[in-house]
């Protein structure tokens, strides 16, 4: 019978084989196959696309829950709370991989400091896909804030600021909107929802 800690150890030791394996940067089944193909969406057929928009009117699709998401690389003053990129917290580092690997942000936009504009690029790149007219609107996300009115980045994941999603938007006003976020639980919630116009 093993012991607690023999589990422990190979537990440890799978996790982190697997949690490798997602981490690096050779394709493999777990890997988005974005690279830098034509179609923001590789083997859709683009004929199939354009038949999909017959008689209707893009201008009418808004889709009104976008996510940004960024490590601030780039001074947008976007955060990710450590445990995303701690291999000890392997739910949390899947979590990270899931989402950067689904934005095809390439692992050496991280080591170079450029997931911000990556993910910016990849999330341009799929709303240019749609006809014009198609918008998205792209949510900012407040850090957590107790019952008092203190900031809580302990229990925060990640965090948008309000300028950043407004700034992105305003860069490409024909495919995004923006959508701020405020935690009521702030002193400040009603002052900061009057500024956010």
């Amino acid at each position: 019978m093993l012991s607690r800690r023999h589990l422990l150890c190979c537990g440890a030791a799978a996790a982190a084989g697997l949690f490798s394996a997602l981490a690096a940067d050779a394709a493999g089944p777990l890997r988005n196959p974005c690279g830098h193909a034509s179609l923001p969406i590789p083997g859709v057929d683009p004929q199939w696309l354009e038949r999909i928009w017959e008689g209707l009117d893009p201008s009418q699709l808004w889709d009104v829950h976008a996510h940004l998401i960024g490590t601030g690389d780039s001074g947008s003053g976007c955060w990710i709370a450590p445990s995303l990129s701690q291999w000890w917290h392997p739910v949390e580092f899947a979590r990270k991989h899931a989402i950067l690997n689904g934005a095809c942000v390439d692992p050496r936009s991280v080591a170079v400091g450029d997931v911000d504009r990556a993910y910016v690029r990849r999330l341009t790149a799929l709303a240019d896909a749609f006809p014009a007219g198609a918008r998205w609107l792209l949510f900012a996300f407040d850090e957590a804030v107790d019952i008092g009115g203190h900031r809580r980045p302990d229990w925060t994941t990640f965090h948008v600021p309000n300028a950043y999603a407004r700034a992105v938007a305003a860069e490409r006003p024909d495919r995004f909107g923006w959508v701020a976020s405020i935690h009521p639980n702030r002193d400040d919630a009603l002052e900061r929802l009057d500024r956010a116009d």
